[in-house]
């Protein structure tokens, strides 16, 4: 097999701007936001109505500023098969995956036995 896109890391960073009751541990309002506090534009009626009330100190809401958070994942490498098909090099059974022509392949694109085949029993997570 050879690989054709390699596996990556991908991340997305969203913001919220958030605000809580004054006996609240955490969040109870949170709004989506640029890094700068901005609301980010298309939001529903009824957001931009619990923001304005949580802005102007609707009862006992203390703010709490944009919040940061990072979401991380690793996309597979993409491999082409023998028979000419692109096969994601997904963990989709014991750290293995098939192709549409029905070749094994592990996580780093080396083709594989199928899995009843297998020298040991294997039992799934999934």
């Amino acid at each position: 097999m050879k690989i054709i896109t390699p596996r990556r890391k991908e991340s997305t960073t969203q913001y919220y701007l958030d605000f809580k009751h004054s006996d609240a541990d955490e969040p109870s309002f949170s709004f989506p936001c640029d890094a700068n506090g901005e609301l980010l534009p298309g939001q529903e009626e009824c957001l931009l109505e619990n923001y304005e009330k949580c802005k102007h100190g609707y009862p006992d809401i203390l703010p709490l500023g944009v919040q940061m958070f990072t979401n991380s994942w690793i996309e597979p490498a993409v491999g082409l098969c023998n028979c000419g098909r692109e096969v994601k090099l997904n963990d989709d059974y014991c750290g293995a995956c098939k192709c549409e022509c029905g070749q094994w392949y592990n996580i780093m694109g080396q083709a594989l036995l199928p899995p009843d085949q297998w020298e040991e029993p294997i039992e799934s997570d999934y």
